[in-house]
């Protein structure tokens, strides 16, 4: 059986993620697994931690773990959860965690802003950008009520979007949504060549589909598609993020970490295959 894993820290961002998730997937033969990643320094014996405490600290996430699911049971009596307790570092952990299952989508939880981030996003927002597959975002503040109105955020010619593509042909399918095929540009540049013919390209392989092709000029790409989602009311936004090329200068690490802490809508992190 396929399965989502939900990365828990216990707070009210990751007990709402956990919600999303259920509601996300109702009706689909789908495992959910709530995940509590333990990670500690080596150095910490040193700093006279002793493994009792250890020991403890980890009884007291096990049972958090318990109450947390026996929670989200009762509001998805539906829902195959379980739980799971791993220790060793956050992005190693999660990634065995995703390759051990069949794993078809990782749900995060997001916390603060984008100026005021706990010190764990980093090792969140390094998994949204690396993990093989998809990886959903979720705001505190964003229950799952239905996609209406999705947006994926990209450029047309980058040649690594077929299997994004594919894993959004089957989100359309599954919940009929209108899709947002956005295609971004830095300002005073214009479209650059070519880039019609690939638009052409994504509205024949999506023949059939509820899609309308935007493109959007921007200077600052994070405020831009914050405005784009308000203005079209978008339930959720994709993204195809990397770190290199041309297209790293408007999607690089830094874009992708302010895109992921808008606060108003969830993230999608797209690879091929998934979902």
């Amino acid at each position: 059986m396929s399965s989502v894993i939900v990365v828990t820290n216990f707070t009210a961002s990751s007990r709402n993620a956990l919600e999303y998730a259920c509601g996300f997937m109702r009706g689909r033969q789908v495992k959910i697994v709530l995940l509590r990643v333990f990670s500690f320094s080596s150095g910490f014996a040193g700093e006279g931690v002793s493994m009792a405490a250890l020991t403890e600290v980890s009884a007291a996430d096990e049972r958090m773990l318990r109450e947390e699911k026996e929670r989200v049971q009762a509001l998805y009596p539906d829902a195959q959860l379980e739980t799971r307790l791993v220790s060793g570092q956050f992005t190693d952990a999660l990634a065995e965690e995703v390759a051990a299952e069949e794993t078809r989508l990782v749900v995060m939880g997001k916390e603060g802003d984008y100026n005021d981030l706990m010190s764990w996003d980093d090792h969140m927002l390094e998994a949204f950008i690396d993990l093989p597959v998809p990886a959903l975002m979720v705001p505190a503040s964003v229950s799952y009520a239905g996609l209406r109105r999705m947006a994926f955020a990209c450029n047309y010619q980058r040649e690594d979007l077929y299997g994004p593509v594919q894993t959004l042909r089957r989100l359309l399918a599954r919940t009929g949504s209108m899709l947002h095929f956005v295609h971004i540009y830095k300002t005073g540049e214009g479209l650059p060549a070519g880039a019609l013919e690939w638009k052409a390209k994504w509205q024949e392989e999506l023949t059939g589909e509820r899609v309308v092709f935007e493109e959007l000029e921007a200077t600052d790409v994070v405020n831009t598609l914050d405005a784009f989602s308000k203005d079209r009311d978008i339930d959720l936004l994709a993204i195809r993020p990397h770190r290199h090329g041309v297209w790293a200068n408007v999607f690089g690490k830094n874009n992708t970490r302010a895109i992921a802490h808008l606060n108003t809508i969830p993230i999608l992190a797209l690879r091929g295959g998934g979902i």
